[in-house]
């Protein structure tokens, strides 16, 4: 993995990401993150997106952290979702996706509520 990410930096990519969906339990480490140099940390829904920016201090911008279970919800609770985790987020520095993307199943509708807010969110 190490060779592939030199090589895309070699070849002028802008950004590469590192995602392993396997890793657990990595919340307990969200302080010790940022001193491995990375620019972004991705944080799953089981971390308190206050808590994971507070943790990760302000340099660090944040990606995520909503459940792909919301789409499975009303548009109301769809929008409350993606409101509060922006605001806990702060302002700036933060990239907000579905952690580990849209499940099967998910009604396209909701998916498209999600992405109508998404794009309606000003910082």
């Amino acid at each position: 993995m190490a060779k592939y990410i030199c090589y895309q930096a070699d070849n002028e990519a802008q950004a590469v990401q590192i995602f392993d969906s396997w890793a657990t339990g990595s919340g307990g480490l969200l302080e010790r993150l940022p001193l491995t140099g990375v620019d972004v940390v991705s944080l799953d829904w089981i971390v308190d997106m206050a808590d994971g920016r507070k943790r990760l201090g302000p340099n660090v911008a944040v990606q995520g952290n909503v459940d792909p279970v919301v789409l499975f919800g009303s548009k109301g609770f769809i929008t409350n979702r993606i409101n509060d985790t922006v605001k806990k987020a702060c302002k700036g520095k933060h990239i907000l996706n579905l952690r580990h993307g849209i499940k099967v199943g998910a009604p396209e509708e909701n998916v498209g509520r999600f992405f109508e807010i998404a794009k309606g969110l000003r910082y």
